[in-house]
């Protein structure tokens, strides 16, 4: 069985700007996603409807830093600037 991936678009994300999320199958790992700041506090978190492989996240009202997004297992991080 393949790794699975999130391939997250910016890496690098303006402040109150959108993320765009995908999974590198045809849909997650898994339906609920998690947002962590650098400190592991929980910041955001969600649903993700099923049979999608791809969603949009705004970043309104996150300050800058580094960001884990996780979904199931999986996990990638990005930076609001």
């Amino acid at each position: 069985m393949k790794n699975q991936h999130l391939i997250v678009s910016p890496l690098q994300v303006p402040i109150n700007a959108t993320v765009t999320i995908r999974s590198s199958e045809n849909s997650f790992p898994d339906n609920d996603y998690m947002i962590t700041d650098e400190k592991g506090r929980t910041v955001r978190k969600g649903a993700i409807s099923k049979g999608i492989n791809e969603f949009c996240l705004s970043v309104v009202g996150m300050a800058t830093g580094v960001y884990s997004l996780s979904v199931g297992q999986v996990q990638e991080q990005f930076t609001v600037m």
